[in-house]
């Protein structure tokens, strides 16, 4: 089972609280909950209760003076459910294995994450101060014939970096950072999440998004998760097969370039609320989004998804590999 980091911990001797949030920002790493020791500087990526086995290993070769990793092997990510827990997993349940792989997107090389989209309810904002509510998921069947379970959320770890994003994109979107705004507050009602959130309007960028959701030009959202459980496997409406998600780890949740009509960009565009390079990029988005409709990816309109799509398509080779070998091997100690 893969080691993760579980903390960073810094020796005030060698670091600063700034000098170790700037390292932390720049390897990817939570750096907003800081706690102090006697010695150190101490950073917590995910809770020790998600550690699989309660072994910890502290790690300091490979990190600049001063700094060390505690290790644990984390349990209940998708990752665990595709790789560490395969031989299990592949053995009980190949088919919900085959149609986990066909929900999720490849993150960082190894890390997989799931994304559902979402038609979502927003709330107008009469005072113009730069916050809109959403309601981001629901408990209704999506295109793959799918579910999540409003109560089985967890927000402990979005709840350490509460970023709102733009099609799923960690790196810059034209010319904006990738955070388009913080979540202030998060909520499970009776048939998914409701969330208030707050852009930043930093940039050009930035304000036309929240026009064009404020004036009700763009109502879609999409969230990245991570399943705890293993889904169940569901009769859908049209008499096939999806999951039920019982359990699952919010990572973080993004606005979407799917508008309320095909129209919806150059109408924005009249009204003076977005520039025409601005209309052409979100139009460009839609493409993908068309072509893919039907295959169940709801508010899927993720930039570069044909480069995506090739990963994703390497990545279920690799998979339906291990798959094969899997069963030729026991049937082979079987005979």
């Amino acid at each position: 089972m893969a080691k993760k980091v579980q903390t960073y911990r810094f020796k005030k001797s060698d670091w600063t609280p700034e000098e170790a949030k700037t390292w932390l920002t720049e390897h990817d790493a939570h750096s907003d909950k800081m706690e102090e020791a006697d010695e150190v500087y101490t950073f917590k990526q995910f809770p020790a209760d998600q550690c699989a086995d309660g072994v910890f290993d502290t790690v300091s070769e490979g990190y600049p003076s001063g700094l060390s990793a505690v290790m644990c092997s984390a349990t209940r990510a998708a990752a665990q459910i595709l790789s560490d827990d395969m031989d299990t997993f592949t053995e009980v349940q190949p088919r919900i294995l085959a149609m986990l792989m066909k929900r999720t997107e490849p993150r960082d090389g190894d890390r997989l994450i799931f994304i559902k989209g979402c038609d979502a309810i927003v709330e107008k904002d009469a005072a113009d101060n730069g916050r809109l509510r959403f309601r981001i998921t629901t408990d209704s069947e999506d295109r793959m014939g799918d579910v999540i379970e409003p109560s089985g959320w967890f927000f402990g770890n979005y709840e350490r970096n509460p970023i709102v994003l733009f099609n799923h994109e960690y790196g810059e979107v034209a010319g904006s950072p990738p955070s388009q705004g913080k979540t202030l507050a998060i909520e499970k009602y009776e048939h998914g999440l409701n969330a208030v959130v707050e852009f930043h309007r930093k940039t050009r960028f930035n304000e036309e998004l929240y026009a064009l959701y404020k004036d009700g030009f763009m109502s879609t959202t999409s969230v990245g998760f991570w399943p705890m459980d293993r889904p169940e496997e569901r009769d859908t409406k049209a008499g096939g097969r999806g999951l039920k998600f019982t359990k699952q780890d919010l990572l973080e949740w993004s606005l979407v370039a799917v508008p309320a009509n095909p129209d919806a960009f150059q109408m924005a565009l009249k009204k003076g609320l977005v520039r025409s390079r601005t209309a052409e990029y979100l139009s460009s988005l839609l493409a993908p989004y068309a072509a893919r409709q039907g295959d169940g990816t709801q508010g899927d309109s993720r930039h570069k998804a044909a480069q995506e799509q090739d990963q994703l398509n390497e990545t279920s080779m690799v998979v339906s590999s291990m798959l094969a070998n899997r069963i030729l091997s026991n049937r082979k100690a079987g005979q």
